[in-house]
């Protein structure tokens, strides 16, 4: 009995941990696949940015060899704009 409890204890305090991720109330509007490094391609953060003079909307994306500027005005024409190359 002790065993049971001890595992059912055991599931239940991690259990909640599977939904950490979940996204509230995020949307995709659209995605861009681009091979920066190779056929392993990793990303280290994102961050956005609106130019004030046109209302332009783009992504800055750390990639595993540089960083990726994309331009995200239009959900339907989602574009990388510039590469920067980096270590």
């Amino acid at each position: 009995m002790k065993t049971l409890l001890l595992i059912l204890t055991f599931i239940l305090s991690f259990s909640h941990s599977l939904f950490s991720q979940a996204s509230g109330r995020v949307q995709l509007f659209g995605h861009l696949d681009k091979r920066h490094g190779g056929n392993n391609t990793f990303y280290s953060g994102c961050w956005g940015w609106t130019n004030p003079v046109d209302n332009r909307e783009y992504g800055i994306i750390g990639c595993i060899n540089g960083t990726s500027i994309v331009d995200v005005t239009n959900a339907d024409s989602i574009q990388e704009v510039a590469y920067i190359p980096g270590a």
